[in-house]
């Protein structure tokens, strides 16, 4: 059921998205079980990215 519902939302995600990206993105792009590469990251590293993600998305 879990994995049903991550699919839903990163199809909403995508939809959702869709005209404040130049680039459409992908559902996979939100949410990729059969991805293994996972990337641990410190907590500064993380801020740097969600700055990074407001920024360009236009979010203040």
């Amino acid at each position: 059921m879990h994995e049903l519902r991550m699919r839903e939302c990163s199809v909403l995600a995508s939809w959702l998205t869709a005209p404040h990206v130049k680039k459409a993105l992908k559902p996979t792009d939100f949410y990729n079980p059969d991805k293994k590469e996972k990337v641990k990251t410190t907590p500064l590293e993380s801020k740097r990215v969600l700055d990074e993600l407001s920024k360009e998305m236009g979010v203040d």
